[in-house]
């Protein structure tokens, strides 16, 4: 929860000053919402990361149904906003065709002058794809070993689902779970492994692309387990390297994910939904597998391009100046 206030005040900054135009993105204990609206007069582009920005202080709507007596509070802080974009040119970038679709329907972006999606680009050679044996190798796993992997930020944030993965997890059968690792990486400032049955490797934050690609292309399966999720960036990271992703059907996810062509949904609502999914996947034929692999790293190689990506961006600069 943010509010849109802040001690920064970046108006007089020379780089916003000489600014023909203003691209903002995260701006939660950043900007100063009031004041900076209050005196800006250039246009604006406002790429979506999360809700964050047409909420109030929320960063996702389901936080404010986990946490009813915020209700006034986040009221009181959209107003806020409302009133600062008053008076404001601007236009609105979504991170995936759902979260653009949310911010249509808000009142805080009742002015703006467009609604676009614009995918996040996935920079060259960023990821790369690794030889499965090998990258076991490098990390020490048996071969005969089904991976599972996980990643975000810190897996300790329950929106991201960590702990209802290993719920999940620990329901299956013996047999499957024998055959089973799970590899994680990301902070954690609580371990919620200690119930169930499983080897676990956890290796914290790697904010190294290049040592992420090692541990994305040594899972078999990657699983993106969130309730909300506005995009869903360690999916896109995953299949660029050529690692079959699992994802519940929740917010952007499914526009990455096209089930059984690119990877595989799952509904975390329905019971043994994950656990079907799973164990289909477990049972796949090396080459069926491959094909969606190699399906789903096309479709991040098209639809994540930079060039592309910038082009889309400058034809909104140009409609706005």
């Amino acid at each position: 929860f943010s509010n849109p206030y802040s001690n920064y005040n970046i108006n007089n900054h020379p780089l916003v000053k000489g600014a023909d135009i203003i691209n903002l993105h995260w701006t939660s204990g950043f900007l100063d919402i009031p004041s900076f609206f209050e005196t800006n007069t250039k246009p604006i582009v406002w790429t979506l990361h999360d809700m964050y920005p047409y909420l109030g202080g929320f960063h996702y709507d389901i936080d404010l149904e986990h946490n009813p007596t915020f209700k006034l509070l986040e009221e009181y802080y959209k107003n806020i906003k409302i009133k600062a974009l008053k008076n404001t040119k601007y236009a609105v970038v979504g991170n995936s065709k759902w979260n653009t679709q949310k911010a249509t329907e808000s009142e805080v972006f009742k002015n703006s002058k467009s609604f676009s999606t614009i995918y996040y680009p996935l920079l060259d050679l960023q990821f790369t794809p690794i030889k499965k044996s090998v990258a076991k190798n490098a990390l020490n796993i048996p071969n005969n070993k089904f991976v599972i992997g996980f990643a975000c930020e810190n897996l300790s944030n329950p929106r991201k689902g960590y702990k209802q993965l290993l719920t999940s997890i620990d329901e299956l059968p013996d047999k499957i779970k024998s055959n089973l690792i799970l590899l994680s990486f990301g902070n954690i400032s609580s371990n919620n492994s200690e119930f169930i049955n499983l080897e676990i490797i956890q290796l914290g934050s790697i904010p190294n692309p290049k040592l992420q690609s090692i541990v994305y292309s040594a899972m078999d399966l990657f699983i993106i387990p969130s309730t909300a999720e506005a995009f869903g960036l360690t999916a896109m990271e995953a299949m660029a390297c050529k690692t079959l992703v699992l994802g519940n059907n929740v917010g952007g996810i499914p526009e990455m994910i096209e089930d059984n062509k690119t990877g595989f949904l799952y509904d975390i609502t329905l019971p043994n939904s994950f656990a079907n999914n799973l164990v289909k996947v477990m049972e796949m034929d090396e080459e069926k597998r491959s094909v969606i692999c190699e399906n789903g790293f096309n479709h991040i190689q098209n639809q994540h391009n930079q060039s592309q990506i910038a082009l889309q961006y400058k034809e909104i600069y140009q409609s706005l100046i």
